[in-house]
């Protein structure tokens, strides 16, 4: 499972051309915003419609947006802030046997994943979540700003 599994679906679902992916990948590539926040950006994919093949093709549920928005510090705490915000998870919870759920903008990230199994050390358990409801997160929780928050930091055109 990967990202570019996300990225060909969004394509073959004609949620974007081709060459509007291409363009998004080549402008992402080392820079400050990854591929997803870009099309979102742009205007060039509905934020649902991702959500809702990137938990498909993961095999996860969508998070509850009320998860969210009300997170304890203690689970908080669980994963360095600074991972958080550069993968664009949000620790939602952790569960009786101590596994770790996160609210992630790609849930198809493995690298996202084995990162934060390794800093925390614990099991993930995935959960697709709107970007623009983890760049909030990020922001209130941990004071990051992204491309998606605070709204309007960045002017929104299409590629």
């Amino acid at each position: 499972m990967s990202s570019t599994q996300l990225q060909t679906i969004l394509v073959d679902q004609r949620l974007v051309t081709s060459d509007q992916m291409k363009y998004t990948l080549e402008a992402a590539g080392g820079g400050e915003f990854t591929w997803l926040e870009l099309l979102l950006l742009w205007n060039l994919v509905e934020e649902q419609h991702v959500v809702n093949h990137a938990g498909a093709i993961a095999k996860v549920p969508c998070c509850e947006l009320a998860r969210i928005s009300h997170i304890p510090h203690q689970v908080l705490a669980v994963v360095p802030p600074d991972i958080a915000i550069e993968h664009r998870v949000v620790p939602i919870g952790v569960e009786p046997d101590g596994d770790l759920r996160l609210a992630m903008v790609d849930p198809t990230d493995e690298a996202a994943v084995e990162e934060v199994e390794f800093f925390c050390d614990r099991r993930i358990l995935r959960e697709a979540a709107p970007a623009t409801a983890v760049a909030w997160a990020l922001h209130h929780y941990y004071g990051a700003s992204s491309a998606l928050w605070p709204p309007g930091q960045y002017e929104r055109s299409v590629a």
